[in-house]
């Protein structure tokens, strides 16, 4: 996700209107969204035991969460934009999903914060600004960091008898 940093900070020095504006949003959306997609795939991997229950109590209210902010951000944004915030958006709420379910609390309060960065910088950013939103999206961010960063190296589990 260092990639995305890169190209969501290099807009900080492009004017407004400046064509190349969505090409680097895009670049660096794309980046996160790569980022996003290793963290699924390990959560998926690292899943102890399926549960339907926490399946339902992980998916119906981050689904729907993710679904109104991005019906809230569709309505505002470019057309070429809104399938790269569409499929983003799919992903983010996976890997929040998914990181409930891999039961690990460090990756579940990572998530969350990731949830919240995004969600801050993307209103921020498309629909009104959001008073000292670039430090907001930058300690959610760098929280979300090390809470997943430290859930690959606990076990503290919320499946584990132990705690």
């Amino acid at each position: 996700s260092s990639f995305g940093d890169i190209f969501l900070e290099s807009l900080i020095v492009i004017p407004n209107g400046d064509p190349n504006e969505d090409q680097l949003f895009i670049a660096g959306l794309a980046s996160f969204l790569l980022a996003h997609l290793c963290y699924v795939f390990y959560n998926i991997s690292t899943i102890p035991k399926f549960e339907l229950r926490s399946f339902v109590l992980s998916a119906v209210p981050m689904n729907m969460y993710a679904a109104a902010f991005a019906r809230l951000l569709l309505s505002r944004v470019k057309e070429q934009l809104r399938l790269p915030i569409l499929v983003y958006s799919i992903v983010i709420a996976s890997m929040g999903v998914t990181a409930f379910l891999k039961g690990n609390r460090h990756g579940i309060v990572g998530a969350a914060w990731f949830v919240l960065s995004d969600s801050v910088l993307s209103y921020n950013k498309f629909v009104s600004p959001v008073p000292y939103g670039k430090y907001v999206v930058m300690v959610t961010y760098y929280l979300a960091q090390f809470y997943i960063a430290s859930s690959t190296l606990r076990k503290n589990t919320i499946h584990s008898k132990s705690d």
